[in-house]
C-alpha cells in the first residue's frame, strides 16, 4: 500500500533537515534513513512499572506502627504499617474466652443427666402408685427441656466461633498488608497521623519485570506473537548491551491515526533500571556487530556539540 502523500512530503522533509544539520554540523555524509521493514523497526518507547498501586485501609484511624520506609523492597503479605486497634484487640480476647469457655455445655450436660435420673426414678414410684400421672408428665417435661437447652447451648458455642472469626477479620482491617512483591516508592503518612478509609497512605510499585507499552507499527505487528522475544535498548544500560524481554500482549485493535498497535512487552529488571526511562524497542535479534544505535546516539552528541560552538 502506497503512503499518503502528505506523509511521503514529511519524510522527505524530515531527511532533508537531518543532512542540512550534518552538513552544518561539519559532518562528511549524513547517516541514512532506517527504511520500513517488517522484521525490524526500532520503536522508541517509555519503561513503566508493571504494577503502580496506591495503597489504603479500609478504615478511618491513627496510624500506630510504620513498620517499612520509602524505597524498601517488601515481600507480598508483609506488614506496612497498622492503626491503634488496642480496643478491637480486647474485643477479640474476649471473644476467645467465650469461644474456648465450655462451662456452659458442661452445666446443661449435668443438668440434663439429672433431670433423666429425676425422672426414671418418678416412672419407678409411679408403677409402685408413689407418683402421680400429673408429677410423671412434668418430670418427662423437664427431661426434655434440659436437653433443648443443652443444644442450645451447643449453638451458642459455634455462634461463638463465628463471632470470634467476625471480630479477628475486622482486627485485621487495622493492618496494611503488601498485596504482591514490590518497592515502596513513595510514604504518604506517618506515625501518629490520622487517616480516612480509602484515603491512599503509600505507594507501592513492582519493577520487576518492567513493562514497556510500544506503538509499533501496524505492519510490524502481524509477525510477532504473545511469547516471542524482543529487545530493548537504553542508554543508561548502553545501546549495544540490549535486555531481552517477552511480548506479553498485542492490542487487538490499531489506532488508524497514527497506523500503529500497542504492544505490550515484560522485561527482567535485575539491573534496576527505573521506570520512566526511554528505551528504543526492536524484534529482530541483534547481532555482535550491531551497533547502529550507539552510532545514532554520538552522532547526534556530535551534532549538539558543534553547534553549540558555533553559537
Amino acid at each position: 500500500m502506497t503512503p499518503p502523500i502528505h506523509s511521503r512530503l514529511l519524510h522527505g522533509l524530515f531527511v532533508a533537515a537531518m543532512a542540512f544539520l550534518y552538513v552544518g554540523a561539519g559532518l562528511q555524509t549524513p547517516p541514512a534513513v532506517a527504511q520500513s521493514d517488517s522484521s525490524r523497526h526500532d520503536i522508541d518507547a517509555v519503561t513503566t512499572a508493571l504494577v503502580d498501586l496506591r495503597l489504603a485501609f479500609t478504615i478511618p484511624g491513627k496510624v500506630l506502627t510504620v513498620h517499612v520506609k520509602k524505597g524498601d523492597l517488601v515481600k507480598a503479605q508483609d506488614v506496612i504499617m497498622e492503626l491503634d486497634h488496642r480496643e478491637q484487640s480486647a474485643r477479640v480476647e474476649i471473644r476467645e474466652m467465650q469461644a474456648d469457655s465450655d462451662l456452659a455445655i458442661k452445666q446443661a450436660e449435668l443438668q440434663f443427666e439429672l433431670e433423666k435420673i429425676r425422672f426414671e426414678n418418678i416412672a419407678d414410684l409411679r408403677k409402685k402408685g408413689g407418683a402421680s400421672e400429673f408429677e410423671f408428665q412434668t418430670a418427662q417435661a423437664q427431661v426434655n427441656v434440659a436437653e433443648l437447652n443443652l443444644e442450645a447451648e451447643k449453638q451458642r458455642s459455634e455462634q461463638a466461633a463465628l463471632l470470634l472469626k467476625q471480630e479477628k477479620a475486622t482486627l485485621d482491617r487495622f493492618f496494611l498488608y503488601a498485596p504482591v512483591d514490590g518497592v515502596l516508592d513513595a510514604m504518604i503518612v506517618h506515625e501518629g497521623e490520622t487517616v480516612n478509609e480509602l484515603e491512599p497512605v503509600v505507594n507501592l510499585v513492582v519493577t520487576d519485570p518492567l513493562k514497556v507499552d510500544a506503538a509499533v507499527p501496524t505492519e510490524a505487528t502481524l509477525g510477532p506473537k504473545p511469547g516471542d522475544p524482543a529487545w530493548i535498548h537504553s542508554k543508561l544500560r548502553g545501546f549495544g548491551n540490549p535486555l531481552r524481554g517477552k511480548v506479553e500482549r498485542i492490542a487487538v485493535k490499531a489506532d488508524a491515526a497514527s497506523a500503529t498497535r500497542l504492544v505490550e512487552i515484560h522485561i527482567p529488571n535485575r539491573v534496576g533500571l527505573p521506570p520512566g526511562d526511554h528505551v528504543v524497542v526492536t524484534f529482530a535479534e541483534p547481532t555482535d556487530n550491531d551497533n547502529s544505535h550507539v552510532g545514532q546516539t554520538r552522532d547526534l552528541e556530535n551534532i549538539h556539540e558543534r553547534l553549540s560552538k558555533t553559537d
